[in-house]
């Protein structure tokens, strides 16, 4: 079994996260406290201060559901990333807090005639390896 159980917070609520890798898709639990999870693993969950992560930092590790729930359908409105979820503390574009390109489900997106159409961010991705 591949277990990845880290202990997070986002500066006002702290998760512990345990991630099963060895199954597909991966399984992911949290717990608030070190004493819910199953005492088998509990030996192996980090003990101490939680460590802080951002928005990005906690998807890359199985945390945004737990931590910025709020954020999960966060996406990119600047042209050349239309369509990409928002990857905030990551960016070097803005503060994600204020990003002007950060946008929600919908965003504007400019057709090759000049008409504008709202379409929703999620059917831009694409998958540049798939040519």
């Amino acid at each position: 079994m591949s277990l990845d159980i880290r202990y997070l917070t986002n500066g006002t609520k702290n998760v512990y996260v345990v991630a099963e890798k060895d199954v597909t898709p991966v399984a992911v639990h949290f717990y608030s406290e070190r004493d819910e999870i199953p005492y088998q693993i509990r030996d192996h969950a980090p003990k101490g201060k939680p460590m802080f992560v951002g928005p990005d930092s906690a998807r890359n590790l199985f945390a945004m559901n737990a931590l910025y729930p709020e954020l999960i359908h966060e996406f990119c409105d600047k042209p050349e990333y239309a369509g990409s979820p928002c990857i905030f503390e990551s960016c070097s574009l803005a503060d994600w807090k204020t990003c002007k390109y950060r946008c929600t489900a919908k965003i504007r997106v400019r057709l090759g005639d000049g008409d504008a159409q709202e379409i929703h961010a999620a059917e831009l991705r694409t998958d540049s390896h798939s040519e």
